[in-house]
C-alpha cells in the first residue's frame, strides 16, 4: 500500500537519497521541508499520512510532535552521530534500505509501533 510521506530533512544529499529510498519502498513522497515550522505547515496543505523527521530538526520531542501534526511521526539519525537506542519514539537510521524502511513505516501506520 502507498503511504503519502512527508520528509523533514535539512540535508540536500539525504533528502535525494531518502526520497530515492521512499520510492522503492513502494510509498509516495508528497512534500519535503527543511524546518520544522514549515513542515506543520505542509502538513494541512499535503495530507501526508506520515511524517518523517531529522533528529536533528526535531525541536520537540515526538510525542508532542505527533500531537502537532497529528500524524504518526518517524526520527531519523545518522548512525555516526547519534546512538539509536537512545533516541526516544519511533527512530530509524538514514541509511535504512528501503525494505526495512517500508516495514517500518507500515508498523508505524498501524499503531503496532508506539512511542
Amino acid at each position: 500500500m502507498q503511504r503519502r510521506i512527508l520528509l523533514v530533512e535539512h540535508d540536500r544529499r539525504a533528502a535525494l537519497t531518502l526520497a530515492d529510498t521512499i520510492a522503492r519502498a513502494g510509498d509516495k513522497l508528497v512534500g519535503r521541508a527543511t524546518r520544522l515550522e514549515d513542515a506543520l505547515r505542509k502538513v494541512t496543505a499535503l495530507a501526508p499520512e506520515i511524517v518523517l523527521v531529522d533528529v536533528e530538526i526535531a525541536s520537540l520531542p515526538v510525542e508532542a510532535l505527533r500531537a502537532r501534526c497529528g500524524l504518526p511521526v518517524l526520527l531519523l539519525a545518522d548512525r555516526t552521530s547519534h546512538d539509536l537506542s537512545s533516541i526516544p519514539g519511533p527512530n530509524v537510521a538514514r541509511d535504512v534500505g528501503a525494505p526495512e524502511l517500508a516495514v517500518m513505516i507500515e508498523l508505524l501506520c498501524r499503531g503496532a509501533w508506539a512511542c
